[in-house]
């Protein structure tokens, strides 16, 4: 079911963030394998739209990831703009109810967990 867990390149990016105790790491990878699974909710007919669209958020969400010797910055940044990308897509599928459930588990993951990080 959770495909995405597996075949995410993201994931070790995540994993080495979440090593080193910065809680970030998980957030990323929570918030993408959240926007994977809504999108294999939206059944449209027209599919090379949604995917071209996913592509070059995937794109510029890469632009706004940089490594400065150990130090990476902007995964959150990154992940957060293809969730939000998801969503519109969800929303614009029709699928309203998925949408603002998508909507309100993203919120959850961002500020949930940066309250149990920070307390």
């Amino acid at each position: 079911m959770w495909k995405a867990a597996g075949t995410n390149g993201f994931r070790p990016f995540c994993f080495k963030t979440a090593a080193k105790g910065d809680p970030r790491g998980v957030w990323n990878w929570l918030l993408n394998i959240v926007g994977k699974q809504l999108t294999s909710f939206i059944v449209l007919d027209l599919m090379r739209l949604p995917l071209g669209i996913l592509t070059g958020v995937g794109f510029i969400g890469g632009g706004a990831i940089l490594k400065r010797g150990e130090s990476v910055s902007g995964l959150t940044t990154a992940a957060t703009l293809w969730f939000v990308t998801v969503i519109g897509l969800v929303f614009g599928g029709g699928q309203l109810w998925l949408g603002a459930g998508g909507a309100v588990l993203g919120y959850g993951i961002l500020h949930g967990l940066r309250r149990s990080s920070s307390g």
